[in-house]
């Protein structure tokens, strides 16, 4: 697929498609999504809306509005890949006529990468001449990783041996972080050559991955629609610090008004040390966790109305409704068994509300005193979910510190074994020096009365056991500009953050050495 680089370029050649494809209000839109693909007789429109492609398509009672990232222009089709919510929601989607053809699916994600791993053989082929190449299929240590994307295959020039591996198309930005970690942990072990392939819609992605990482004796490529290959090299540092941020994205932190103040000390009284205020989607409301579960939200005072209080446990599947006197007791009883089972030292640690959402727990635990993870934090500041922007994405670090050098922090936080800690503290790490390095963060609020200096920090942290297993080859690919510091916690965190060991990469790695 072509990606969307220049927005009034793409908008003009699918405007031009859509002319060719039928004289008609209405178009067939196919929306394949997670493995399911819905059909519907739609409306559309395409516009440029803030810098980016949007696609709508609306009617028949459904509606839909994604941003463009890629296209594919067929005979009788166009083929859109699509994102929403920051990236996390992916899609394809298929425009044609409403009485062409229906256009084949590409099949289920399993169909994808078995078709694939034929492909990938012919890929490598291409890639490196004289290649002689093995079989093809699920990589050496896919059985850890859930979902499982990363294709593998062996071959051979001459006497070296090589490895090749790659994503399907159409896989989700998340199998990035999956290919990346599996990367780091082959380079590290017997193979004189590698090359990696990965379709044009993810190498933007990849692209940005590696630009702070260093993995030697490795080749990229990107394939488009056709399987043509083109090599695939990281972003350049320097156009990184250029990088156009858009500065009015980066929301001022979160100071509460008399009013809410005085709402949520009438609503929670002394139960504040379990509560946290995080900020929600726009700014404009705050989600009130418990320990790291929303169990209310605080829609901010506005003139002339007051603030508004809803509850409910949303993420266990439970209504939200506002509260008022006839639904007080249902608070209430919410409450109670909060404040039963959402504890440290619960006697019941297999309930639901024990066991629901760790990583947010755990991120609130260290969010009330950084230096019990590591004594250089500074326990005044604690900025949770704070946006780290991008020129196309937006990340969301788990908390944005200050050690006592002041140095920024990024925190990045896993309760469980999961591939891509690394990669994905990376970006954000990555991000965030861009902030600070244009100013963004002392312009928008953040630590006031703190003179900024130094390179951020990017610190891992996870259970001491739960750690992935290709995580630290990753880590040891970190570049020299970035320190990076892992924290292993004791297991049990809920009632005691016990740090049980730390270890250095990147940047704190060669001081280390020097010192």
């Amino acid at each position: 697929m072509k990606l969307v680089n220049d927005c009034s370029k793409s908008l003009y050649e699918l405007s031009l498609a859509l002319t060719r494809l039928a004289a008609a209000d209405v178009f067939r839109v196919s929306v394949r999504r997670e493995g399911r693909t819905d059909t519907f007789f739609h409306e559309i429109s395409l516009s440029v809306e803030f810098g980016k492609v949007i696609f709508a398509h609306w009617g028949d009672g459904a509606a839909g509005s994604w941003r463009v990232t890629a296209f594919e222009i067929g005979e009788g089709f166009i083929r859109l890949a699509v994102s929403r919510r920051a990236g996390r929601d992916q899609a394809s989607v298929t425009v044609s006529a409403p009485d062409a053809p229906v256009i084949a699916s590409a099949g289920t994600p399993v169909e994808r990468r078995r078709d694939f791993a034929v492909t990938l053989r012919r890929l490598t082929a291409l890639a490196v001449n004289g290649a002689k190449t093995g079989s093809a299929g699920q990589s050496d240590s896919e059985s850890r990783f859930r979902p499982r994307p990363v294709l593998s295959c062996r071959f051979r020039v001459g006497e070296a041996r090589g490895l090749a591996l790659g994503l399907a198309p159409e896989e989700s930005p998340s199998a990035v972080d999956h290919l990346l970690d599996e990367t780091a942990r082959a380079a590290a072990g017997e193979w004189e050559r590698m090359v990696i392939f990965v379709p044009e819609s993810l190498a933007g992605r990849v692209a940005e991955r590696l630009t702070f990482a260093k993995l030697l004796k490795v080749k990229y490529f990107a394939y488009d629609g056709d399987f043509r290959i083109r090599p695939l090299a990281p972003a350049a540092q320097g156009e990184l610090a250029a990088e156009p941020l858009r500065s009015r994205w980066l929301p001022p932190p979160v100071v509460l008004t008399p009013g809410e103040s005085a709402l949520l000390d009438e609503v929670f009284g002394n139960r504040q040390a379990v509560i946290d205020l995080v900020p929600a989607v726009g700014r404009k409301t705050l989600s009130i966790q418990w320990n790291g579960l929303e169990c209310a939200r605080l829609r901010r005072e506005t003139a002339p109305n007051a603030p508004a209080l809803l509850f409910g446990l949303a993420t266990l599947g439970e209504p939200v409704r506002p509260l008022n006197f006839k639904n007080r007791p249902q608070f209430l009883e919410m409450i109670e068994l909060l404040s039963r089972f959402r504890v440290a030292g619960a006697r019941d640690r297999t309930h639901a509300l024990h066991r629901a959402r760790p990583e947010r727990w755990l991120e609130a635990v260290i969010a009330r005193r950084p230096s019990a993870l590591d004594t250089e934090l500074d326990d005044r500041f604690a900025y949770r979910q704070v946006p780290a922007l991008g020129r196309s994405e937006t990340g969301i670090a788990d908390i944005l510190g200050l050690t006592r050098d002041a140095a920024p922090a990024v925190i990045e936080l896993k309760a469980a074994a999961d591939g891509g800690l690394f990669w994905q503290g990376l970006d954000y790490w990555r991000r965030v020096a861009a902030h600070h390095r244009r100013g963004e963060l002392v312009r928008r609020g953040y630590f006031p009365d703190v003179q900024l200096r130094g390179v951020p920090r990017l610190y891992l942290a996870a259970p001491a056991l739960r750690f992935h297993a290709a995580f630290r080859h990753a880590c040891r690919s970190a570049h020299p500009d970035v320190p990076v510091r892992v924290v292993a916690v004791g297991e049990r965190w809920r009632e005691e953050l016990r740090v049980i060991s730390t270890e250095d990469f990147g940047g704190l790695q060669e001081t280390a050495a020097r010192t």
